[in-house]
């Protein structure tokens, strides 16, 4: 599926056996632990001080009755963080929902966003269905903060930026990329 891959070294494949919506599902396989799911970058995706609405539907292939949980990992300036903000029980018998809210808070720079799914006891092989994740309050362009997903170009209210002049001159915060002219994070806040 697009922009999924196995976290932890997981085996996925698009699959049309089963789906809750839509035509096909991803099937997770060769789970050897429990955390090992479905994974997404977010980076870029998500903004610092943002709420999100985030839900995943299960269903298991070869148990019964399983838990399930969607967790965000985090790396910035304090680390790499695991955040599992929602819980829930699969079954093989019909799709179930595991939805939760999550609140980005970041600490520095921000170098790693990922969503993935876990929970199934390992060995356990199970689909995975109609990702979503909706912003719900996310801060706007212009509250003096350069948060992931701003840069100079997109929120020049926010991040400063000079595009024209000799190039040891130019710079653009909130690009990923730590310029000459931004000298030691200071100018961007530390959003490079």
């Amino acid at each position: 599926p697009d922009g999924w891959v196995g976290f932890a070294g997981a085996s996925i494949l698009v699959t049309y056996e089963q789906s809750a919506s839509g035509q096909w599902s991803c099937f997770v396989g060769n789970r050897s632990e429990s955390y090992m799911g479905i994974e997404q970058n977010l980076l870029g995706k998500m903004v610092d001080g943002g709420t999100y609405d985030i839900s995943a539907w299960f269903l298991l292939s070869n148990s019964s009755s399983e838990p399930t949980a969607l967790t965000i990992k985090q790396t910035d300036a304090t680390g790499t963080n695991y955040h599992t903000f929602a819980m829930g029980t699969a079954t093989d018998t019909a799709w179930s929902e595991t939805n939760g809210t999550f609140t980005l808070d970041v600490t520095g720079t921000l170098s790693g966003l990922s969503l993935f799914t876990e929970g199934p006891a390992p060995g356990v092989e199970l689909y995975v269905d109609h990702l979503s994740l909706t912003a719900t309050g996310v801060p706007a362009c212009g509250n003096g903060t350069c948060a992931a997903g701003e840069n100079c170009t997109n929120c020049a209210a926010d991040c400063p930026g000079v595009q024209s002049g000799p190039p040891s001159k130019r710079y653009c915060c909130g690009n990923g990329v730590q310029e000459t002219a931004e000298g030691n994070g200071s100018i961007c806040d530390g959003n490079y």
